[in-house]
């Protein structure tokens, strides 16, 4: 039961990952974003991108501007994945169950 629980949340997490990476793939492509798909993206990824989006600034690149917190997020989660198994897999392990 323990790893049926484990391999359901990893791929829960794997799926979110691949959702993280096509909302910024459409972000390159602005009329996607006005789509139900580009809007069903954002409502879902938003509050996870915002997060960092407060905390780290735009970087003036001449006239332009480059958004580094959407990588900066990325980084994140796949450290974030990684503790979150390992807590799972610590916790199973504690109650008897791994």
């Amino acid at each position: 039961m323990a790893v049926t629980i484990l391999n359901l949340l990893s791929w829960i997490l794997e799926v979110y990952w691949y959702v993280l990476l096509a909302r910024i793939i459409l972000s390159y492509f602005p009329d996607a974003q006005r789509t139900s798909f580009g809007r069903y993206l954002y409502t879902i990824t938003e509050p996870y991108f915002g997060l960092f989006r407060r905390m780290i600034p735009m970087v003036s690149l001449g006239g332009a501007y480059i958004d580094l917190s959407s990588i900066v997020a990325l980084i994140a989660y796949t450290f974030i994945r990684s503790g979150l198994l390992a807590v799972v897999i610590w916790l199973f392990n504690a109650i008897g169950l791994g």
